[in-house]
């Protein structure tokens, strides 16, 4: 029994042996002194019984209530881990005002709703999976991004044993090992599909009750991450042969020269040209991977202004001409006075230069290659077309690709880094543009670079 239990049985006694008392005396006192009748004397003692009757029942109600509301408050505090609800204020419910109680309970119900909102809010709003598992194996809570994740509503799985649940074998495994053992666990697991997508999956333990382990899996997407590392690991592996094909071929040179080639006066010429063949694709080659560095780190930010087209134009034309006069190619440029572009110049020219350097590198001698400027609503459309072999249409999506090569014995005879059309995607990117392509083999190609205009707004 509580304190405030025995406090009200305490009044309770003491409130029927001072009514017992006053009673026994009143009755005495009529009797002593003859001023009432027998009757009167009876009516008297039936009515005081009467009133101790009335005032014990009250007690005992209000008792029972106390009880009642002490106890579940007992319950709440104790389901709820409310700290707040200690055993004083329990104690001295039966010296508050019901209303004072009433509001009190009121409030923590309130608190408790809207706690109950804000985690659900939350858990809705996160990007991870959350799915809670309890200790009988059967999953309670499934956010929206766990749905999405296993392309199912929860309300087909909730309720269910984990491992009845067709969500993947891997979670069933993970909640029984982390249950029984009482230890986080961390995993992967790839759903199938292309590309495939891959979760960081975590376990990890807790407590509802002292004596029951309930579990919480949080799925999170790593497949970009995944996807980022192997393109690291391609992509160091494409540097190094890279710089191994020209570096050997020196090597090999040089080495036919010390071992007696070099007292033929046109084989040390042929050798030597090899030599700074291969160094000026070596130099090309550190050059655009250096360009890359810096437009994939950020440091090359754009420095944007006016710029009229065919300036930048003419500048791409100047690197790429002695090439296009030497495969007997026509380079037709079509661009209107007057047209500016809100660029940042140097990229722009790389930009132009390598669609053109790739179009004259593709296209057989006698070709024709148009390069054009024009203005649609607010953009700046640049594009550049030729008549050259063209690109299959099973490769139109990865030519973008870093090292990504559709002939890579065209390639390097032509000279070509692979990295070229890597760059033109980043500055297109870094000038919030886009880039198309379409090609058709035998036929040609046709880039069309689109780049916003100047917004006025921003000064």
């Amino acid at each position: 029994m509580s304190k405030s239990q025995k406090r009200i049985a305490r009044q309770k006694w003491l409130i029927v042996l001072v009514a017992g008392i006053v009673g026994l005396a009143l009755v005495f006192l009529n009797l002593r002194f003859g001023q009432s009748s027998s009757l009167e004397v009876a009516l008297t003692a039936l009515i005081i019984v009467a009133i101790i009757f009335c005032h014990i029942k009250m007690v005992a109600g209000k008792y029972k209530l106390a009880c009642e509301m002490e106890d579940s408050i007992r319950r709440i505090a104790q389901d709820c881990s409310i700290s707040e609800i200690d055993d004083y204020a329990l104690g001295n419910m039966d010296k508050c005002p019901r209303t004072d109680v009433v509001e009190f309970l009121s409030d923590y119900i309130n608190s408790l709703s809207e706690d109950r909102t804000r985690f659900k809010k939350v858990l809705e709003n996160l990007v991870d999976g959350i799915i809670t598992v309890s200790n009988n194996g059967c999953i309670s809570i499934a956010n929206r991004a766990a749905e999405m994740i296993f392309g199912k509503e929860s309300s087909s799985f909730l309720g269910l044993k984990i491992e009845d649940a067709d969500l993947h074998p891997a979670l069933a495994q993970a909640v029984y090992q982390c249950l029984n053992n009482n230890i986080c666990l961390q995993t992967e697991i790839t759903l199938p599909g292309w590309p495939p997508i891959v979760f960081s999956l975590r376990a990890v333990p807790f407590k509802m009750k002292a004596d029951e382990t309930h579990c919480i899996l949080i799925i999170r997407d790593i497949s970009d991450i995944r996807r980022h590392e192997k393109n690291q690991r391609q992509f160091v592996d494409n540097v190094s042969h890279e710089l191994r094909t020209p570096i050997t071929a020196v090597r090999a040179t040089a080495e036919a020269l010390i071992a007696g080639a070099k007292n033929d006066d046109e084989v040390v010429d042929r050798f030597l040209s090899n030599i700074i063949i291969e160094t000026e694709r070596l130099s090309k080659l550190i050059e655009d991977l250096m360009e890359l560095a810096r437009l994939d780190s950020g440091v090359s930010v754009p420095e944007k202004r006016e710029v009229n087209t065919r300036e930048i134009i003419s500048r791409a034309l100047i690197a790429v001409q002695p090439q296009a006069n030497h495969k007997g190619l026509t380079l037709d440029v079509e661009v209107p006075d007057g047209l500016y572009a809100y660029v940042d110049e140097n990229q722009a020219v790389h930009l132009i230069r390598n669609l053109v350097d790739n179009a004259v590198k593709y296209t057989q001698e006698g070709g024709l290659i148009k390069v054009s400027a024009t203005k649609e609503g607010e953009n700046i459309v640049f594009s550049v077309v030729d008549n050259g072999i063209g690109i299959p249409q099973g490769d139109l999506e990865r030519i973008f690709e870093r090292f990504y090569r559709v002939d890579k014995a065209r390639m390097s005879q032509v000279g070509s880094t692979g990295l070229g059309l890597s760059i033109v995607k980043e500055i297109v990117q870094s000038h919030d543009g886009t880039i198309t392509v379409e090609s058709q083999l035998g036929k040609g190609s046709s880039f069309v670079v689109k780049l916003p205009g100047k917004n006025e707004d921003v000064k």
